[in-house]
């Protein structure tokens, strides 16, 4: 059986990390909130020199805060801190986006930087759309050691109403 917990980026209190480790949790995820909480990837990567089997994750980020070759990047680099045990979590925000006076992403935004990142994070080369452009992008030096993109990065969808549902 699998266990999830998620609590907000506390860069703090990042041994909790290791507490949920050793009572039995398979899964630890931090939320993403620019104004509100520390950045979640720093925490995750702490988390991972502190850690050996539990899978770390965003719970979750979204496609505006971070552009989806950035949240692709990202991922990779933790993938290396901790070979297959990462997590993707993604949906179209609230309380990071709206404590920023924006809106939310809309269902085609983040269906775009799903693509995206799955495609980046599994090594292929892909089309991004930005600022009106669409440019093919890839990571350029796959074996560097920069990132994993060789071991699977699952990407889980937060999602609410019919289209959020659809999308995940």
């Amino acid at each position: 059986m699998e266990f999830c917990i998620g609590t907000c980026a506390k860069i703090d209190q990042v041994v909790m990390v290791k507490q949920a480790e050793d009572l039995g949790f398979t899964h630890f995820g931090v939320g993403e909130g620019p104004l509100l909480f520390s950045d979640p990837y720093q925490f995750l990567a702490l988390a991972a020199s502190q850690t050996s089997t539990i899978a770390l994750g965003t719970m979750v980020t979204n496609p505006l805060t971070r552009i989806a070759p950035v949240t692709a990047n990202s991922m990779a680099t933790l993938n290396a801190l901790a070979p297959g045990r990462t997590f993707l979590g993604i949906g179209t925000a609230n309380n990071a986006l709206r404590s920023m006076g924006n809106r939310t992403a809309k269902i085609s935004e983040l269906s775009h930087s799903i693509e995206v990142s799955r495609e980046l994070m599994a090594g292929r080369r892909t089309t991004h759309n930005w600022l009106g452009q669409s440019r093919e992008v890839e990571f350029l030096d796959k074996d560097s050691g920069f990132y994993n993109v060789k071991d699977h990065i699952p990407i889980w969808v937060a999602a609410g109403g019919p289209r959020g549902l659809a999308e995940a």
